[in-house]
C-alpha cells in the first residue's frame, strides 16, 4: 500500500507541477525526506504521513489503508499476543 499511496502523490505533484520542493513545503517536511521517502530509500514514515493527511485530505482513506496493512505485518501487533 506504501506504493500507491505514494503514486498518489506523485501524481498530484505531476497534475498540479509542483517541484519537489513544493510538495515537500506542503507536505511540512524537508525535499530531502521527501525524495528519499519518494525514492523507496526512506519509509514512509509518521512525518510524511502527518503531512499527506493534513495536505491532502482526500487521501486519507488511502493513508487508513496504509496503516491497516503496516499494522497487519507488525510482529508485536497486539493480536500477536498471548
Amino acid at each position: 500500500m506504501e506504493v500507491t499511496l505514494l503514486t498518489k502523490i506523485k501524481e498530484i505533484q505531476s497534475r498540479e507541477g509542483l517541484t519537489d520542493s513544493e510538495i515537500a513545503k506542503r507536505l511540512n517536511c524537508s525535499r530531502q525526506l521527501y525524495q528519499g521517502t519518494r525514492s523507496g530509500k526512506i519509509p514512509l514514515g509518521t512525518k510524511i504521513l502527518k503531512g499527506i493527511s493534513a495536505a491532502f485530505p482526500e487521501l486519507q482513506a488511502d493513508i487508513l489503508i496504509f496503516l491497516a496493512s503496516d499494522a497487519k505485518s507488525c510482529p508485536n501487533n497486539a493480536k500477536d499476543k498471548p
